[in-house]
């Protein structure tokens, strides 16, 4: 009964969004929570099915002369999901209505909550205890992997102290550099040139369009814990579509900017 790319939410993989992740982590920051990375182990084509399930034939694999049939499923593709939902219910989590992959669980004054995003979870409450029973309760029903306390968030460095949290992408950040060949550029501190203005329909060579756009998206992902270069990002995402050397030449002084800035980073205070 399900309409295709309209409700087909129930057999996707849950994915937090990285905002939500970053809210996540500022709230344990400013309150003092330890943030716990867990990793859940062989969750892909493990799923218990409860039900009929059929997928049309993929492409490249149907059967000559049988093309209407369809393959009726021994298996869950991702059985994650359901399992996890089921689980953390049973366990007194409450679904946030506006994010699907956040699950909050309030016992007086204490608050615990656990984040998703596919295989990985992020567990971080007021009370310690709380979070321990949460993690046995888990590793009873799944098999579960202790990452560190959040020490590597979808390729963002958590650092944890007493004081607060501080998050920082400079390996993703290297790599990008090395990625464009800036490694061994002059670094600056600053992404733009003051009242800079670039238009689409600039004179000069154009250059490649595929690399343009796959540099601006690592640059886009910087932002993430680099807001000092996000209205630079933004200006440069414009020209997706037919970047000249102009915009490549602004490209690469946001690179130089990110060289003289490495360790920079957000940080969240208690």
């Amino acid at each position: 009964v399900q309409q295709h790319e309209i409700e087909f939410s129930e057999v996707c993989a849950p994915v937090v969004r990285i905002k939500t992740i970053r809210l996540i982590l500022a709230l344990a920051g400013s309150n003092g929570w330890k943030i716990h990375h867990l990793d859940v182990q062989s969750v892909f084509l493990n799923g218990e099915l409860d039900e009929e399930v059929y997928v049309s034939q993929p492409d490249g694999y149907q059967k000559k002369g049988e093309a209407h049939n369809v393959y009726k499923l021994s298996k869950a593709l991702y059985g994650l999901k359901h399992c996890l939902d089921r689980h953390l219910k049973s366990l007194g989590f409450k679904r946030c209505a506006y994010e699907y992959s956040i699950y909050t669980k309030k016992e007086g004054k204490d608050t615990l909550i656990v984040g998703v995003y596919v295989d990985d979870l992020l567990v971080t409450g007021s009370c310690t205890e709380n979070i321990q029973i949460c993690k046995r309760d888990m590793n009873i029903k799944f098999e579960m992997r202790e990452r560190g306390r959040g020490s590597d968030v979808l390729v963002i460095e958590v650092n944890q102290k007493g004081d607060g949290i501080t998050l920082k992408q400079e390996a993703y950040a290297r790599n990008l550099l090395i990625k464009t060949g800036m490694q061994d550029c002059n670094p600056t501190r600053t992404p733009m040139q003051q009242k800079l203005r670039l238009r689409s329909d600039e004179e000069g060579e154009l250059v490649n369009n595929t690399e343009y756009q796959s540099i601006v998206g690592a640059l886009r992902y910087l932002t993430h814990t680099g807001p000092d270069i996000s209205f630079a990002v933004w200006i440069v995402s414009r020209f997706m579509e037919k970047p000249a050397l102009k915009h490549l030449q602004v490209v690469k002084m946001i690179l130089r900017c990110i060289k003289g800035t490495l360790d920079f980073g957000l940080r969240y205070s208690r």
